[in-house]
């Protein structure tokens, strides 16, 4: 990963762990299976999902 990804993914992680409790269950626990589909997970994935 370059510099830009790992920026990108540390944000996302922070914004995750905030937001976190704000979201429903059942989507916190879709997106959180949806984003280890196909390689490895990705906190950008997540938030995108959860956000969507």
């Amino acid at each position: 990963m370059d510099r830009d990804c790992l920026r990108d993914e540390a944000q996302a992680l922070t914004q995750v762990e905030q937001q976190w409790a704000g979201f429903d269950a059942h989507r916190r626990d879709t997106c959180a299976q949806e984003t280890r589909i196909g390689g490895p997970p990705s906190y950008v994935a997540l938030l995108t999902c959860l956000q969507m």
